[in-house]
């Protein structure tokens, strides 16, 4: 490990008997036009979409950063992911958020948030988590396991058109020693970074990998969200 630290009815009117109906009497009923103007227009199906930043989902082996000393204290990782990038033009309904584990011992439920963020992320520069607004939040429980794993969170928000979708993942603060919590990463090509905060270690601001620490910018956290647009 490294270890920083939607019935159309048609309705036909029928003559009365020995009454012809034609067009040019007003109480004759009218015949109902054919064409795709007789009935409303569907609404679009939701589409679903899935937003990814790491190409390669295998959990790579010692290689995920956390902040450790003899046990794992709280770290928040956190992914931040642009609409307009991958094409979405209106509002995003998240229904899930997917995560990595590399290994976890005696590990509390984490803490998993979504919603929108104001910032444009650099890849560099550390998140400001003022421009965050946090719309939903749950818990997902991790069993014991030296083997990677993967995670499906379930978690409804709505993200306004035109925004960001951030993701924060919490681990616990460890007072057990042994007790380690590590998040599935790659070491693989990835399009944005993401961010790690722990203020045991002196991150007091979500940090770029490769701020963190010589070789971390090689520690990608594999989260993905899912929603329908």
């Amino acid at each position: 490990m490294m270890t920083l630290l939607a019935l159309a009815c048609l309705l036909a009117g029928c003559a009365a008997a020995g009454v012809a109906p034609t067009g040019n009497n007003p109480d004759s009923p009218s015949a109902p036009k054919d064409g795709p103007d007789d009935e409303p227009d569907s609404p679009p199906a939701p589409v679903e979409a899935r937003l990814l930043q790491t190409t390669n989902e295998t959990v790579a082996a010692d290689n995920s950063v956390a902040c450790v000393s003899t046990q794992t204290a709280s770290n928040s990782w956190y992914r931040v992911f642009s609409l307009a990038e991958a094409g979405i033009t209106g509002a995003f309904n998240v229904s899930k958020i997917t995560f990595a584990v590399e290994t976890s011992t005696n590990e509390l439920p984490l803490t998993v948030k979504v919603g929108s963020y104001a910032g444009t992320p650099n890849d560099t520069a550390p998140l400001d988590l003022a421009q965050a607004s946090f719309l939903a939040n749950t818990t997902a429980a991790v069993a014991n396991t030296a083997a990677a794993v993967v995670i499906d969170v379930p978690i409804t928000a709505t993200i306004p058109a035109g925004s960001q979708v951030i993701v924060e993942i919490t681990s616990t603060d460890r007072t057990t020693a042994g007790d380690v919590f590590f998040l599935g990463t790659t070491s693989g090509p990835f399009q944005h970074t993401n961010y790690l905060l722990s203020t045991e270690c002196g991150l007091i601001v979500p940090t770029a990998m490769a701020s963190v620490c010589a070789g971390c910018g090689a520690s990608q956290a594999i989260i993905s969200v899912t929603g329908t647009h």
